[in-house]
């Protein structure tokens, strides 16, 4: 698993978790609305690991 892939599942796990938590039901509208988050995410983190290494 390439880092990328690695926080694009890590990122997807926490925020469908978080949605759980707040008691509102995970489905694929959901996912679809997360998505562009997640991805905003995924890229933040990949650029500031890629500039520690």
């Amino acid at each position: 698993m390439t880092c990328e892939e690695h926080a694009q599942s890590l990122l997807a796990h926490y925020f469908k978790t978080l949605y759980e938590s707040c008691g509102l039901e995970w489905n694929s509208d959901s996912e679809g609305e997360m998505m562009d988050i997640i991805d905003s995410i995924k890229q933040a983190v990949i650029f500031e690991l890629k500039e520690k290494l």
